[in-house]
């Protein structure tokens, strides 16, 4: 377990903060990240694979991901605001693709660096004060 800024360990393995908690790095953790980054409000990014990807990666144990899938939607009409998929993409692209483009987006918005990886989360409680207490695994 590695310690943040602002961030309170307990005995137990729990962290307790005033910060906001963001757990995995798929798209949706990518997102949040971004806009929490943009805004200049601290933030805790934790994910147990090794890597960014979520779903999208096919090597991240519990992924559903399969060899043949493909993004479902157009790439001119997805991705992140002001971070459009490449032009030479598919108009819809493979796993691998949307991947790559995931791994780009993390890197060029500089959030790669502030995800702890290899790092799970065992359990989330609701504390009597509104906040929450998140575990993870040593």
């Amino acid at each position: 377990m590695s310690v943040n800024e602002g961030v309170s360990h307990r005995d137990d393995g729990s962290a307790r903060s005033g910060d906001t908690c963001i757990i995995g790095a798929g798209p949706a953790g990518l997102a949040v990240a971004r806009a929490l980054a943009e805004r200049g409000l601290p933030y805790t990014h934790l994910e147990r694979h090794s890597a960014v990807g979520g779903l999208w990666d096919i090597d991240n144990p519990g992924s559903p991901m399969y060899e043949s899938a493909h993004f479902i939607s157009s790439r001119t009409l997805s991705g992140f605001g002001g971070f459009p998929m490449p032009e030479s993409y598919a108009d819809y692209p493979p796993h691998r693709d949307i991947l790559a483009y995931l791994r780009s987006f993390a890197d060029a918005y500089g959030l790669t660096g502030r995800i702890e990886f290899g790092v799970e989360v065992t359990k989330v409680d609701k504390d009597a004060d509104g906040g929450w207490t998140v575990a993870r695994a040593d």
